[in-house]
């Protein structure tokens, strides 16, 4: 077996010509999960929604999963999951899948931070879906949206690998407002004073690493939230749209409803409904 020394953690698995030879498994999981994993049957990708858990792998690697990362979990591996101090049960909020490569390789674990949040999540969802449906044809459809995931990831990367320089001019802001997303008063002004560039220049760097604006970023993370929350059935919609960082209730719902294709209340019911179906 092939395997990739630290080094290379990120840079040999987005330069590779897979060929995937099955999909293992996918789930989603949320909340608590299983902590203790030890030779890992399969490789896994696998989306981060919320929370932000510790990695303890058994080489002392420490790492931690953010929102909207995708992480790699090489075949093989030994590591141990922590929550963080705010939410120490909530570890496995995400999207996963275990697959297996033709070629017999291994790369170490690493995270990578999306530019396409909704695009990525949308992919993870569908395959998903997919694999568990099982409906004719689903084992090509599966291997099709995972192959796009791997071009996305690949095709994102090298735009960052590039321009890292300027990526790095950047990067308080991208940290602060993963961290921040939900503060209304988050502002374009007060990421470019945070970088020492002015605003011009800081959407111009914004855009050329992560495709859009840095508004409809933040909308984007905002909604991504709002849908977990929504997803949870805990709270009130009204909440949801102030603890997601939207201060208008009309707003909310019709932004919602642009990116998700129904009302927040809708939505609501209907995964309260696919709950009490299962």
């Amino acid at each position: 077996m092939l395997y990739f020394s630290r080094g290379d953690d990120m840079k040999n698995f987005m330069k590779c010509d897979f060929t995937l030879e099955r999909i293992a498994g996918t789930c989603f999981v949320k909340g608590k999960g299983i902590t203790v994993h030890r030779n890992r049957p399969h490789h896994g990708l696998a989306f981060r929604l919320t929370s932000t858990p510790r990695y303890e792998f058994l080489d002392n690697k420490t790492m931690y999963w953010h929102p909207n990362e995708v992480f790699y979990f090489p075949k093989g591996s030994n590591y141990d999951i922590f929550g963080t101090d705010k939410d120490p049960l909530n570890i496995s909020t995400c999207y996963a899948i275990n697959f297996e490569f033709a070629e017999d390789v291994v790369f170490p674990p690493f995270s990578f931070l999306v530019k396409d949040i909704q695009g990525f999540l949308n992919l993870f969802k569908t395959l998903d879906k997919t694999f568990s449906e099982k409906k004719p044809g689903y084992h090509l459809k599966c291997k099709s949206l995972f192959y796009n995931i791997l071009y996305k990831m690949q095709t994102e990367y090298h735009l960052q690998y590039i321009d890292k320089n300027k990526l790095d001019i950047i990067q308080p802001a991208i940290t602060y407002l993963h961290e921040n997303y939900q503060d209304e008063s988050l502002s374009v002004t007060f990421l470019s004073d945070m970088c020492h560039i002015t605003p011009e220049y800081f959407r111009k760097l914004f855009g050329r690493f992560y495709g859009t604006s840095p508004v409809k970023f933040i909308q984007s993370l905002r909604l991504s939230h709002a849908e977990e929350l929504l997803s949870s059935g805990y709270y009130s919609i009204t909440d949801i749209a102030f603890m997601s960082g939207f201060n208008d209730i009309s707003y909310f719902s019709r932004e919602f409803k642009k990116a998700y294709g129904s009302s927040p209340k809708n939505y609501m019911i209907q995964k309260k409904d696919s709950v009490k179906e299962k």
